[in-house]
């Protein structure tokens, strides 16, 4: 199954809004997205079944507004969901347009103070970007993190998110309550992987 369906009605779209496409690869039977049908905005991607495409990519976020599947108009959750079952059935890649949150409110609670959060950050320009997401972790399952976006506030602190360093230490330092606010990256997959691989400096936490 590509993606299973349900539906809900929600209020207007934040104007604070990026769009972007992913490109997605399947290799299974599935791509492990619930997504819903919204009355206003037609298709919400709601969860993610762990250890599927859509998690593993770490590309698509929980609240991801699918407008397209493959250059066709996205109007409801079992339209994308068939779109999706049949691009994989061909064995098809999978290019789905979306809108997103261009900055979001993530919160993080440690079940320990050392407990690993999954992430791995490197400074660019003054800011801090996540390189990568551990599958499985505290990170990967709030299902609201992806590659590339940035770090602009932990705990409610701004200064140190300017460089990886820093962030790593408030991150290990927070004893439970983690409390994120992070920028969304439109970066396309070829762009994303190039600037990944050309970072020396990642830190992880």
């Amino acid at each position: 199954m590509g993606g299973a369906a349900s539906h809900e009605t929600t209020g207007p779209l934040e104007e604070d809004t990026t769009k972007m496409v992913v490109s997605l690869q399947p290799k299974g039977k599935s791509l492990g997205v619930l997504l819903v049908s919204s009355t206003l905005h037609g298709t919400r991607i709601k969860s993610f079944v762990s250890g599927e495409e859509a998690e593993r990519s770490k590309r698509l976020a929980v609240g991801d507004v699918i407008t397209h599947i493959n250059s066709q108009a996205v109007q409801g959750a079992c339209q994308a969901s068939d779109l999706i079952k049949a691009a994989i059935t061909q064995q098809r890649g999978i290019d789905i347009a979306l809108i997103r949150k261009a900055k979001i409110e993530v919160l993080l609670t440690k079940p320990s103070p050392g407990a690993v959060l999954g992430l791995t950050l490197t400074s660019r320009a003054g800011t801090c970007i996540v390189t990568a997401i551990e599958a499985g972790s505290l990170s990967a399952l709030s299902g609201l993190i992806t590659l590339g976006c940035e770090v602009r506030a932990i705990n409610g602190s701004f200064e140190c998110t300017t460089n990886a360093l820093a962030a790593c230490d408030a991150l290990r330092r927070a004893t439970q309550a983690v409390k994120l606010i992070i920028a969304h990256s439109s970066l396309q997959n070829e762009q994303l992987q190039a600037f990944t691989e050309a970072q020396t400096s990642d830190v992880r936490i």
